[in-house]
């Protein structure tokens, strides 16, 4: 729980990225690694925050944002800030037993809260800045870097490298079933 709560930190925990995969080995290849690449998922971060300031002044998403704190809370283990009570409640409750890699059983949460508050943060976004004239092309921007940073998820090489896909061959008897 420790060791992996280390990879876990806020920061991280917040991108939605495991650090150890991303930017330690490599897997997606060594351009994430640049500054532009490694700022990228922080404009998902401003977008989701305006989407918890904005869901929180609306009363309707606003459970929303409080499921997503709590999901971070507990997504990100032992890590600063609030670790200690983490490991308080891991070492004394069954439940919080169970969730001995937080990210990896909570953390897939995040990105079906984050969608939400994603899309509402691109609301008051626009409500917010709207009426000027370059705020259609700003999304469209955004959307497009976000897209260039996220292709090879799109593409479903998450999981092992660029030039050895960890694909595997469905057996035979599978498919005759």
């Amino acid at each position: 729980l420790i060791i992996i709560s280390k990879q876990a930190i806020l920061p991280y925990s917040l991108q939605m990225g495991n650090s150890f995969y991303l930017f330690d080995q490599a897997d997606l290849g060594e351009v994430y690694k640049s500054f532009f690449f490694r700022f990228i998922p922080w404009l998902g971060v401003v977008v989701i925050f305006l989407g918890i300031v904005y869901a929180l002044r609306r009363k309707h998403p606003a459970f929303y944002a409080l499921i997503y704190l709590a999901i971070m809370l507990l997504a990100k283990g032992t890590s600063p800030p609030f670790g200690q009570l983490f490991l308080w409640l891991f070492s004394k409750s069954f439940v919080f037993g169970l969730l001995r890699n937080p990210f990896e059983k909570i953390g897939i949460l995040l990105p079906l809260v984050s969608s939400i508050l994603f899309v509402v943060g691109i609301e008051g976004f626009y409500n917010l800045f709207g009426k000027y004239s370059g705020t259609k092309f700003i999304l469209v921007i955004l959307f497009i870097v976000m897209g260039v940073y996220y292709w090879p998820m799109y593409q479903g090489k998450i999981f092992g490298r660029m030039d050895q896909p960890a694909y595997i061959e469905i057996p035979q008897s599978y498919k005759d079933a």
